[in-house]
């Protein structure tokens, strides 16, 4: 098989746009891996925290701060 020589993923509405795009759904397919969850958090708290932190990282996105979504969910998870 051969390697490509690069590949690009942009979800920066340059290339790809996903018009009906859905983080809930994405939180919902990672919250029954999740295998200590000692607060006894509810999904919908676990939904609305993590849309809240990333609406606040990405407001200061540019300004002071560039994290990639990976980092962030780390953070976030952890």
């Amino acid at each position: 098989m051969k390697m490509p020589e690069m590949i690009i993923f942009d979800y920066g509405r340059t290339l790809i746009y996903q018009p009906n795009y859905n983080v809930s759904n994405g939180n919902k397919a990672i919250y029954p891996y999740i295998d200590r969850n000692l607060r006894n958090i509810s999904f919908e708290e676990y939904d609305r925290s993590n849309m809240e932190l990333f609406a606040k990282m990405k407001a200061e996105r540019g300004k002071y701060l560039e994290i990639h979504e990976h980092n962030f969910l780390r953070l976030f998870l952890d």
